[in-house]
């Protein structure tokens, strides 16, 4: 059973020790991490978190990546500096100014999911309720809620019909859900970002990954063997993988000073 984290801002003194060996940061947010309230649509009126990591950005030994399940074009509204990686749809892409990645028939499997989820639909006709069929672009899934189950029914039907080597379909708790055959998740995300991004003098940097949901606990995992995973929250927390934590965003305000005035 993971043991509780512990404050991140007890680990500032090894921090300090890293960054004096010239070991680079790498910093990984969720985007969900931020105070959506406070969000604009015009990037020179961002909130406080968003521009200290803009600034944090233009630092030689810190590396900025962004992670969302919203996508690119939402992403560069809020964060057009170049040196800032941007990995929308969950992290099935990351981009950046030296390098781009798309994982591989993503394309292809957001076009089978698409074509699937209008059969369904042309199938059902008007008597489609929108909370029986879900269907997520970003997190790649189509979902078929339980009791549907003329929806079900077609669901599967087609399925079979289209005869996709790159998704599969599972139920649970009465729950259809079609999804890609080899999944996604936000620690491989974090992994492919860890992979992808440079090297000073060939040594990998500190990762420290920011998240605060259910989705984030792979990403938390994988974190734990290359860096800091640290949750953000505002009450006792639930069972997480992360090590370290934050409070809240005054917290993470906080943090991010201090990297960006050491």
């Amino acid at each position: 059973m993971p043991s509780l984290p512990i404050s991140l801002f007890e680990k500032i003194p090894e921090l300090n020790q890293t960054l004096g060996a010239r070991r680079n940061l790498c910093l990984i947010f969720n985007f969900e991490c931020f105070d959506t309230s406070h969000r604009t649509q015009n990037s020179q009126n961002l909130n406080s978190i968003q521009r200290y990591i803009h600034w944090i950005a233009d630092l030689p030994d810190v590396t900025m990546a962004i992670l969302s399940n919203g996508t690119l074009e939402e992403l560069k509204v809020f964060f057009d500096n170049r040196r800032i990686i941007l990995a929308p749809n969950n992290g099935a892409e990351i981009h950046s100014s030296s390098f781009n990645w798309v994982q591989p028939d993503l394309n292809l499997i957001r076009s089978e999911l698409t074509e699937l989820f209008t059969a369904v639909r042309e199938s059902v006709g008007s008597d489609l309720r929108p909370e029986h069929l879900s269907f997520s672009q970003g997190e790649l899934w189509l979902k078929v809620s339980a009791g549907a189950k003329m929806v079900r029914e077609i669901l599967i039907k087609q399925y079979n019909v289209l005869k996709s080597t790159r998704l599969r379909l599972s139920i649970v708790n009465q729950q259809v859900i079609v999804s890609p055959d080899n999944p996604w998740n936000r620690g491989r995300a974090i992994q492919k970002i860890f992979d992808l991004i440079p090297r000073a003098a060939q040594q990998a940097p500190t990762i420290i990954y920011f998240g605060l949901e259910d989705e984030d606990e792979p990403a938390f995992q994988i974190v734990n063997n290359l860096g800091l995973s640290v949750i953000i929250y505002n009450r006792l927390p639930r069972t997480t993988n992360a090590r370290y934590f934050l409070r809240n965003s005054a917290e993470l305000r906080k943090f991010l000073f201090w990297v960006h005035s050491r």
